[in-house]
């Protein structure tokens, strides 16, 4: 099966820079991904049978609470990722939280220790990959950039 197929995740930011290079970067990694702003999340405009559900950095918290309590009350299962602009604990609604500064290495960690360990696997081997090969490719393209 092609690991498109079954890592999903939903990316939601109001800035659409941001929201396309947060899935350009997670696609490359072989994830499926659906962007949206919070408007459009709190709509309901969400796919089912998701993994993740990140939450840009720009979204205020409340906005963001109120996107996390949604998405659990539609999918109980789901995993919530926010990302913040300060180091801060992660506030109740929340799986986990990653401080942006910290960059795509420790991103792409966060959001891989959110999925079960069996799709990070298949995520990952299909394309010849571990995870620590792919730690090591980030590390290699932001010293060669």
């Amino acid at each position: 099966m092609h690991p498109s197929a079954s890592v999903r995740v939903l990316s939601v930011s109001d800035h659409e820079s941001l929201r396309s290079s947060r899935e350009m970067l997670l696609r490359s990694f072989g994830y499926w991904v659906v962007s949206m702003t919070s408007e459009g999340a709190l709509r309901c405009e969400i796919p089912h049978d998701l993994a993740i559900a990140i939450i840009g950095q720009t979204i205020d918290d409340l906005t963001a609470l109120r996107i996390a309590v949604m998405l659990q009350r539609i999918q109980p299962d789901i995993q919530i990722l926010r990302l913040t602009v300060q180091y801060s604990p992660c506030g109740p609604g929340f799986d986990a939280c990653c401080f942006v500064e910290d960059g795509p290495e420790v991103f792409l960690s966060d959001v891989a220790e959110l999925v079960a360990p069996e799709r990070i696997n298949e995520v990952y081997s299909h394309r010849g990959l571990t995870l620590v090969s792919v730690h090591s490719r980030i590390r290699y393209a932001n010293y060669h950039t």
